[in-house]
């Protein structure tokens, strides 16, 4: 596994000092840490990336809370409040669920709220948070895995906007997103300019209006292992199983697309008796199925007019003559296009994430440019 390809939160808290872990919950999770990270005492106040956490370990772990509780936990909370304490409570919650992951709690500016990418995982925009300090609050909006997606784009802007009223009630509202989180930001600007909201800012990193994608972006098994499933992940399991099952047939599951593979794995854990395993491989089939269905929300999507201010973050590694822009500039005239290295995949990357952080704070640092009204 490539754990150094994944994102890993920097964090300061969990050094206050070593409080045990209460009875119950807390007890339970701390025991689940320990086996996990490979350490002997866990604190209530403990950073679970301190302690040598990353975000596949964020994965079984939570597969594990699932086994052991018969309930699921989003990955993306342990992201929100990486200490002991702060994942019992959220389990201990329960049914709370939100589509807000709060990323930078803290500062003093208007918040930023920023959609997920196809397959509606949030962890990618760990980096951008913290890249753009601790003056700038930073929200991330997830997909519920354990739901129905919504039937179109409108309406999963519509379902996102309740959440963001509810943190924010009135504007002007900064908005991003990342590919598909795009188009759904985009949407969700449109549906607050008829509300008679002002959208300041409004984010579109790297995002591709349906038929204008250089890559295949229809091809569902392309975009999970570009875009959601780690390098490596597959080879990891694998591992895991063969070694827990020395003698287990994998010849069923060579050469297969990556999303057959995984349904294959599953049946094979699933046979073997390989509880934890079987939870993993759930989870990566759960954030599949909801890449699939993004990707058929963002093939009927073609947006509308907009007169908003836009900012188009543009990948500067993609093929000749391939441009976003122009669709773009139809819906949104008044759109700024900047160029930024490198690829979709690794626009957010550690090499790349720099780069975009810096360009949305220099925007973000201007007043926000005044939406045209319609005469």
């Amino acid at each position: 596994m490539d754990a150094k390809a994944l994102p890993k939160p920097e964090s300061l808290r969990g050094q206050e000092g070593y409080e045990p872990p209460r009875p119950g919950l807390e007890s339970i999770l701390a025991k689940l840490w320990s086996e996990l990270l490979g350490v002997d005492r866990v604190g209530r106040h403990d950073d679970f990336f301190a302690l040598g956490g990353h975000s596949l370990l964020a994965v079984r772990l939570a597969a594990r809370i699932r086994q052991v509780f018969g309930s699921g936990l989003a990955v993306s909370r342990l992201f929100e409040d990486p200490t002991l304490a702060g994942l019992a409570e959220a389990l201990g919650r329960g049914g709370d669920w939100s589509p807000l992951v709060t990323l930078q709690p803290q500062g003093d500016r208007p918040p930023l709220f920023c959609v997920h990418p196809a397959g509606g995982q949030v962890w990618a925009y760990r980096p951008l948070a913290d890249a753009l300090g601790t003056r700038q609050p930073f929200h991330a909006i997830q997909g519920n895995d354990d739901a129905d997606p919504p039937p179109s784009v409108e309406d999963m802007a519509a379902e996102y906007l309740l959440a963001v009223r509810a943190v924010q009630p009135n504007g002007p509202y900064r908005l991003a997103g990342w590919s598909f989180g795009g188009l759904v930001a985009f949407e969700m600007a449109r549906q607050l300019a008829v509300a008679g909201e002002d959208v300041s800012h409004l984010f579109l990193v790297d995002s591709w209006l349906s038929g204008s994608a250089p890559y295949d972006a229809r091809d569902a098994d392309h975009a999970l292992a570009g875009q959601v499933i780690p390098p490596g992940i597959v080879g990891g399991l694998l591992g895991r199983m063969t070694a827990e099952v020395p003698m287990l047939d994998m010849a069923q599951v060579e050469g297969l697309p990556l999303r057959a593979r995984l349904r294959a794995m599953l049946d094979l854990a699933t046979k073997a008796a390989l509880a934890e395993v079987e939870a993993e491989l759930e989870f990566w089939l759960r954030v599949s199925d909801m890449l699939d269905a993004d990707i058929r929300l963002a093939r009927a999507y073609h947006g509308g007019p907009y007169a908003g201010p836009v900012t188009l973050l543009r990948a500067s590694e993609v093929p000749a003559g391939a441009d976003p822009a122009p669709a773009w500039h139809v819906l949104a005239p008044d759109t700024r296009v900047y160029d930024l290295p490198g690829d979709h995949f690794s626009l957010l990357g550690p090499e790349n994430v720099g780069s975009v952080a810096m360009v949305m704070a220099g925007v973000l640092a201007e007043p926000g440019r005044v939406r045209v009204q319609a005469a």
